[in-house]
């Protein structure tokens, strides 16, 4: 009989972490886009980084979180390099900052390498 309650007492707490992640991931993408919207960039990137962030199996909201940072990056780009090319670090490393012994965004990672970034010093 305990192991029952110890079992189903795990489960529960499974399913409400699971879904703490993804309603905050959720909350940090619709800020994320909201603040795009009105154009500060940067701190939308850091709400789509804190979204990605939030990885858990089956949420969606980390995966649209990333391909909206890289459509973001893809969009300032040419009008502003340096940015474009910020943002597309930014998601890079917030994607390898999920890794685990399964990788959902291989496809994003495995892109073309770009030029290593230059030191100022």
């Amino acid at each position: 009989m305990r192991l029952r309650r110890w079992l189903t007492a795990s489960l529960v707490a499974i399913i409400l972490l699971h879904a703490f992640v993804v309603v905050r991931s959720a909350q940090h993408l619709q800020k994320a886009r909201d603040l795009a919207e009105i154009g500060r960039n940067l701190e939308a990137a850091r709400e789509y980084q804190s979204a990605i962030g939030f990885h858990a199996p089956l949420n969606r909201y980390c995966r649209t979180a990333a391909q909206e940072l890289h459509a973001l990056a893809e969009e300032v780009a040419p009008i502003d390099p340096a940015l474009g090319a910020d943002l597309e670090d930014r998601l890079q490393r917030s994607l390898k900052g999920t890794r685990s012994f399964f990788q959902p965004h291989k496809e994003i990672l495995n892109r073309k390498e770009r030029a290593p970034r230059r030191r100022p010093f």
